[in-house]
């Protein structure tokens, strides 16, 4: 079994990355921590928690404002260590229980974790190898600002919230850069899986 974390900032092209290696090989193993956290925005416990640490400011009656919440916390450093302090063990939890799974009916596979803030979580992810995704600055902003209609005050804020992409790329074991074309990120996933041959 390998396992592995894909990381980098926020817009930087994760997600298509992994699109792309699950294109090549369907049957590796993946949990998302974005999906994972979304997911955990709904459970009605942790919504209650949330109402707790936030009050009302978060919410429409009895729903959870995510933009509301994602104004606060990132305003505020405390309060974004405290939805981090949330949720952060809840999400690990669930991607151990997904590698669990998987490493019985495939105890030869690949398992990846997109896991956004790893070296901002100190690297509390189990893997044999980090790769980061990145781009530069300007075109995270750019992205970031189209894809989730931000203005670029906000979407700075949000990038700013996250360790420097550069010393994210300094930290890794492997850089996937994503400036260019998609066919080029496609010929580095066809390149990245080569780095395991034994993967059945």
């Amino acid at each position: 079994m390998t396992r592995l974390v894909v990381t980098g900032g926020i817009a930087t092209g994760k997600s298509t990355f992994l699109e792309r290696l699950k294109a090549k090989r369907p049957e590796i193993g993946h949990f998302d921590c974005d999906q994972a956290v979304h997911q955990l925005l709904t459970e009605p416990q942790v919504v209650a928690r949330l109402r707790k640490l936030f009050g009302d400011a978060v919410f429409e009656g009895e729903s959870l404002n995510r933009a509301a919440l994602r104004r606060v916390v990132f305003a505020d450093e405390s309060c974004r260590r405290q939805l981090e302090a949330l949720l952060h063990p809840l999400v690990r939890s669930r991607c151990e229980a997904c590698f669990a799974e998987y490493s019985v009916k495939r105890p030869e596979g690949l398992f990846i974790a997109d896991v956004p803030l790893y070296f901002e979580t100190n690297g509390s992810y189990p893997n044999d190898m980090v790769a980061t995704v990145a781009t530069t600055r300007t075109m995270q902003e750019q992205r970031l600002m189209r894809r989730s209609h931000l203005s670029r005050g906000d979407a700075c804020a949000v990038i700013e919230a996250q360790l420097p992409i550069e010393e994210k790329v300094r930290l890794a074991d492997v850089l996937i850069w994503n400036e260019g074309p998609v066919e080029r990120l496609d010929d580095q996933a066809e390149l990245f899986l080569r780095l395991f041959p034994s993967f059945k």
